[in-house]
C-alpha cells in the first residue's frame, strides 16, 4: 500500500467570495494500484457544504470525475468509501466549499492493489 498526503493543513474561506471556493490536490500516479481511498480530517467547518470529488486522467490534461461527490457533513475523521478498479494513470481530489464560511482539513490518500 502506498500512502500520500495530498492535502496538508488546507484552509478554504468563502467569506466575501463570489461563488464556490475550492482546492485541488496534486495529481498522484496510480502505478500498479487499482484502488484509491481518501481519509479526511476536518478541523473546522462553518460553511454549509464541503464536498470532495475524485477525478482521473491518463495525460494530466483531460480529467473525468470518478463516481460522485461526497459531502463532508461532520468535523473529525472520515474514511471515504474506496474507489475500486481505477484504470487511469493519475488521480486527484477536488474539495469545494459552498455557502459563507470556512473549512480547514487534511487529507491522506491510500493506494493499493485489489484482486
Amino acid at each position: 500500500m502506498n500512502t500520500v498526503i495530498i492535502f496538508a493543513l488546507t484552509a478554504l474561506d468563502s467569506t466575501g467570495a463570489n461563488g464556490q471556493v475550492f482546492a485541488v490536490s496534486q495529481p498522484v500516479e496510480i502505478g500498479a494500484n487499482n484502488t484509491a481511498q481518501l481519509d479526511l480530517t476536518t478541523i473546522v467547518k462553518t460553511a454549509s457544504t464541503l464536498d470532495v470529488q475524485a477525478s482521473v486522467s491518463n495525460d494530466l490534461t483531460n480529467w473525468s470525475d470518478l463516481g460522485s461527490a461526497t459531502n463532508i457533513d461532520q468535523i473529525g475523521f472520515k474514511m471515504l468509501s474506496p474507489d475500486e478498479t481505477v484504470t487511469s494513470r493519475y488521480i486527484r481530489y477536488h474539495m469545494s466549499l459552498t455557502g459563507t464560511g470556512k473549512a480547514i482539513f487534511t487529507g491522506t490518500l491510500h493506494l493499493s492493489q485489489q484482486g
